[in-house]
């Protein structure tokens, strides 16, 4: 997760002060287990994960059983997890309900979408609500082929809004940073594609209540509309 293009990106500092969230980065490969405990690490490209330790020191690990684990990769040096788009995904922080309470909170996500020809079809790269109108966030890729919907990223949070446009747009197949940030007192929402502020808006009134589901790596929430795709980090 730590390169943006030459950029080099340190999320360190964020947790020296005891802030809540969670972060996992593919780059570590001893982070990596193939059962959902540390029983058995990961040591070869292929290998299962069924651990994503949480490095942020909040023990935010992320875990998953039997099938559902996507797969380490390493091609080149470039390591990610790959998620196969039936049902693969790793189940993290409990409740990240600081992304839409109010209080001001981050998720940033490196992944790449669409890395196969498949028109019409919408991914969850990560999210806490479900495939339904919920308490959370949910960050997505739209690959149908309506040209409303082809290559655009979405960030949904909780009932109040749902971003999506031609400012938002992803490649298909192509590594992308996507960063959310709902700014404390504000009810505000910038979404960030590369480094750069694709949109913002604002939402009438925070919603307080918890998350519905723990954050789903690789899913929305519930294990809904899972993702085909690659993550190399998340950072919440």
């Amino acid at each position: 997760m730590g390169r943006v293009g030459a950029n080099l990106f340190n999320p360190a500092s964020i947790f020296a002060g005891g802030m809540l969230g969670a972060y996992y980065d593919a780059d570590y490969i001893s982070d990596l287990f193939q059962t959902n405990d540390t029983s058995t690490p990961v040591t070869a490209s292929g290998d299962v994960v069924g651990y994503w330790r949480d490095r942020s020191g909040n023990g935010n690990h992320a875990t998953q059983t039997l099938t559902l684990r996507p797969v380490y990769r390493n091609i080149g040096g470039v390591k990610y997890l790959d998620f196969d788009g039936s049902n693969d995904r790793l189940v993290g922080v409990a409740n990240p309900r600081w992304l839409h309470d109010g209080t001001g909170g981050y998720l940033a996500v490196a992944c790449q979408c669409g890395v196969v020809a498949e028109p019409d079809v919408l991914y969850y790269i990560a999210g806490t609500r479900g495939n339904s109108v919920a308490n959370g966030l949910t960050i997505g890729f739209d690959d149908r082929s309506a040209s409303s919907h082809n290559q655009k990223s979405f960030v949904s949070i909780a009932t109040k809004i749902s971003v999506r446009g031609a400012d938002l747009s992803l490649t298909s197949n192509t590594p992308h940073f996507v960063e959310v940030l709902s700014v404390a007192g504000t009810n505000g929402v910038k979404v960030y594609v590369d480094g750069v502020l694709s949109t913002q808006t604002t939402f009438s009134s925070p919603n307080t209540s918890d998350c519905s589901f723990p954050l789903d790596i690789g899913a929305g929430g519930n294990g809904d509309i899972c993702l085909r795709g690659y993550i190399s980090g998340l950072l919440t």
